[in-house]
């Protein structure tokens, strides 16, 4: 997955700044590439263009180098696995 997301990074920085209105998406994603969850603004109405995420306290923080803001989400515990 980092793989991906690195061949992602020139192609964006080729496009400048991402317009206001660019959907926020955080996936987290396992050592296999396997997405276990997604958080979405659709239509980043409230949180868009994110390019950073810390965990901390039992949230996630939220940021983005085109806004003056810091979101702040609840995470809650992922539901345990059958066999593990």
């Amino acid at each position: 997955a980092k793989n991906q997301l690195a061949k992602l990074l020139p192609l964006l920085l080729r496009l400048g700044a991402a317009p206001e209105s660019t959907p926020g998406i955080v996936l987290a994603i396992d050592e296999t590439g396997r997405v276990l969850r997604s958080f979405q603004d659709p239509d980043g109405k409230v949180v868009g263009s994110v390019t950073d995420v810390h965990v901390h306290g039992g949230h996630l923080y939220l940021t983005s180098i085109n806004g003056d803001w810091i979101a702040r989400c609840p995470l809650t515990p992922l539901p345990s696995s059958p066999g593990g």
